[in-house]
Order: structure tokens, then C-alpha cells, then sequence
């Protein structure tokens, strides 16, 4: 698929998925999705098939020939499940500080990080923590979360 650029199996397949059934599916396979215990959803593996994706993505980019493509951000993106967390009693406000964020960062990206955890949350806390920041700051460490 990949490098003729004939998506129409994978979109006839994803065309006559059900949503429901989609919704069944996450709920069986990944935990319930009513009560925000994700676990590491969030994270679905890029798997190299030889069909889809012939390579990973460090090594594709070189070849790549004109596609279309969509860019932007997801900033703030989480806010809206970590208030839920929040207004269903699933986590507190204060629960959100220096040690809390951490844990639920390594948790939610383990498949990403790997066993590079610390080192990446690192990058993050220095690319998104202000300097000097406190480790029970509730709003900083909240913010680091959603971001």
C-alpha cells in the first residue's frame, strides 16, 4: 500500500467497521473506557507489516514520495479527560504534583519510552517545567499532564 498509494483495501475496511462495534472493541480489549482507566491505550505500537508500513517511520520519511499530509498539535488535548478524572473523583487536585505526573507520564507512554522512561520524562519536564517549579505546584504539574 505504501508504496503504490492505493489505500482502497484499508479504507473498505475501515469504511464498514461499525462504531459501535469500535467502541465494544476498546472496551474488551483495552479496559472501560466509562471510567478513564486507559491504561496505555494511548499508546498502540507501529508495527512494521511489509504491506501498510514496508519500514519504520526513521527510515520511510527518506522515501517518501508527495502525499498528503496533516499537521498540528494536540496541546491541551488531555485536558478535557484529566477534569473528567477529576470531577468523577477518579484523582484529586492534589494529587497532581511533581511525583504524581511522572508516574502517570512512564505509565501512559511505556510503550514509547521503553526503558529510556526517566530520560524522556527529563526532556519533557525541561522543555514544558518553568525552572524552579515546586514539586506540589498542583496547576504546574496539571499542565504538564494535559500538555
Amino acid at each position: 500500500m505504501w508504496n503504490s498509494g492505493n489505500y482502497s483495501a484499508l479504507k473498505d475496511c475501515l469504511y464498514n467497521i461499525n462504531v459501535s462495534d469500535g467502541i465494544r472493541f476498546e472496551e474488551i480489549v483495552l479496559g472501560s473506557t466509562l471510567d478513564y482507566s486507559l491504561g496505555n491505550a494511548i499508546c498502540w505500537d507501529m508495527v512494521q507489516d511489509n504491506n501498510f508500513f514496508p519500514g519504520v517511520p526513521r527510515t520511510l520519511y527518506k522515501q517518501r514520495t508527495e502525499k498528503p499530509m496533516i499537521i498540528g498539535t494536540c496541546k491541551d488535548e488531555w485536558a478535557y479527560w484529566e477534569t473528567a478524572r477529576i470531577r468523577e473523583n477518579h484523582t484529586a487536585w492534589n494529587n497532581y504534583t511533581k511525583v504524581y505526573a511522572e508516574s502517570f507520564i512512564a505509565d501512559k507512554f511505556v510503550n514509547f519510552f521503553g526503558d529510556q522512561s526517566q530520560i524522556a520524562i527529563e526532556l519533557l519536564e525541561n522543555l514544558y517545567i518553568d525552572y524552579g517549579t515546586k514539586d506540589d505546584d498542583y496547576l504546574a504539574w496539571f499542565k504538564f499532564v494535559v500538555d
